[in-house]
């Protein structure tokens, strides 16, 4: 009987188990980073790198992920077109990185230069040279083991990038989630077993993405500058905020039952603030050594506007921005034009500083940090009219369309439909007539089509941007000789 029993136990000990192995794949991720150093206490590389050491401490096979936005519009990019944000990538030791809009800023050729630099791989599964190449041959998509999992990363930029980036002509943006089901493809072909797409899409277009492609166990975002963690189906979607304000963690814990090989994917995540975290110090360093470069002439002042100057997020895509009207006032006034037109997505200082409030070049650089030069068009006023109405055409999304104008006075009701909101316009007090010809001070960024003005392109250059001047220089200028400036307190958008 004892012999029996033996054998029996002998037997069940060498039959195949379905004994669980559990592997945990740890992410660290951020997106959208404007700012070196913190502001109130929150954000910036120093406290960045802080927690991703602790993190790093904990979990050592960890992937330090970025998803788009970096090397622009930070305050210094517009003088070094983001040589230093790469730098500061490279200490931060990011493994993988998706690129956002704001990495075509200054043009492709730009960005090239750019990746050459990185240390760490971009990966653009839906952007594509003119002769059908991948962008600068970059990777789609690649696997990395981690864990002792073979896990599969691909990159999706937003198509919007063609009409918000400049010099993008020419360049095929391919539908994410069309080329999100090739890069799949592609990565089991490689052995892939967990698949993650680093994205820079709207939130919608990310949860349509996972509703599209439940094989995807993870997306990390950007682009939204909220943090925001959503479960879309089996995928969990997690953006982690803006410039650094927090370190978003994803853990997935995989168990893999040996014997018919299944896998069961959980994850876990939480957001860790910067807010008073002790900085790093080798980082601080190395952000004071960029930061000081350019001080003294950062800090040069230029002068004041007797009003109170408002540039906040919300206010420059809604409606009428002091701050836009002294840009747009400053572009009329030195171009000698009849109007002037800028983008409201085109101010990022997201300040309100008080009424007499001197201003310095950090102040303009921080409020127009993409170097764009000022040119002027001639447009007709039917041309006109239709670059306004574009430009009211989103406004429940807060689009950074909204237009901030100088010369002009529209009235317009946000209830009619897109494309037929406005009411009147007057251009120098006259109601503007569809066949004269105007001239427009604008951005070379707006007339060369961006953020949806293709109208524009229409027009006949009176001072491309070649032969323009830096917007940022030309605000100086004026601020000198008029200071203090007194804007007109009428309401140049006026909803009704």
């Amino acid at each position: 009987m004892i012999r029996r029993l033996a054998l029996v136990l002998l037997v069940l000990l060498a039959a195949p188990s379905a004994r669980s192995e559990e592997s945990r794949i740890t992410l660290l991720h951020f997106n959208d980073f404007y700012r070196l150093a913190p502001e109130k206490g929150q954000g910036g590389f120093a406290p960045l790198m802080t927690l991703i050491r602790a993190e790093r401490a904990r979990a050592p096979e960890a992937l330090t992920i970025l998803s788009g936005d970096f090397i622009s519009p930070s305050l210094l990019s517009s003088f070094d077109q983001g040589q230093h944000m790469i730098a500061l990538g490279n200490e931060l030791g990011v493994d993988l990185a998706v690129p956002g809009n704001h990495e075509f800023d200054y043009g492709p050729t730009v960005f090239r230069a750019r990746m050459r630099e990185s240390r760490f791989p971009w990966l653009i599964a839906n952007l594509f040279e003119s002769d059908g190449r991948a962008f600068n041959n970059a990777p789609i998509a690649l696997v990395r083991e981690v864990g002792g999992v073979k896990v599969g990363f691909l990159g999706l930029i937003t198509p919007r990038t063609a009409e918000l980036a400049p010099g993008l002509r020419g360049f095929r943006f391919e539908p994410p989630i069309e080329a999100a089901r090739v890069a799949l493809e592609a990565l089991k072909g490689q052995g892939a077993e967990l698949f993650v797409a680093l994205t820079h899409l709207t939130i919608s277009e990310d949860r349509a993405l996972a509703r599209a492609l439940p094989t995807l166990d993870l997306i990390l975002g950007g682009h939204d500058h909220e943090p925001i963690t959503w479960r879309e189906g089996r995928t969990l979607i997690h953006k982690s905020g803006s410039d650094g304000h927090w370190l978003g963690v994803v853990e997935l814990r995989v168990d893999r039952e040996k014997a018919g090989e299944r896998w069961r994917v959980t994850p876990a995540w939480r957001m860790e603030p910067t807010q008073n975290v002790t900085p790093d110090p080798a980082m601080a360093a190395r952000v004071a050594v960029h930061e000081g470069r350019l001080e003294p002439i950062l800090n040069q002042p230029v002068g004041a506007c007797a009003c109170v100057l408002d540039s906040r997020r919300d206010t420059v895509r809604t409606k009428d921005s002091s701050l836009a009207a002294l840009v747009t006032d400053a572009l009329r006034d030195r171009l000698g034009a009849d109007a002037a037109l800028m983008n409201g997505g085109g101010f990022r200082g997201d300040a309100l500083r008080a009424s007499g409030t001197g201003l310095t070049r950090r102040d303009l650089v921080t409020e127009l940090p993409f170097g764009n030069v000022a040119v002027l068009l001639e447009i007709s006023g039917r041309q006109l009219r239709q670059a306004l109405e574009h430009g009211l055409a989103r406004l429940e999304a807060k689009s950074g369309a909204f237009p901030q104008v100088s010369g002009l006075a529209v009235t317009y009701d946000p209830a009619r439909p897109a494309g037929a909101r406005i009411l009147s316009i007057e251009i120098g007090g006259r109601t503007l007539d569809a066949e004269t010809r105007y001239r427009l001070a604008t951005s070379d960024y707006l007339a060369a089509g961006g953020d949806g003005y293709d109208m524009l392109g229409a027009g006949r250059l009176l001072v491309d941007a070649s032969d323009g001047r830096l917007i940022t220089s030309l605000v100086e200028d004026y601020l000198k000789a008029k200071a203090p400036v007194v804007l007109d307190p009428e309401p140049r958008m006026r909803s009704r």
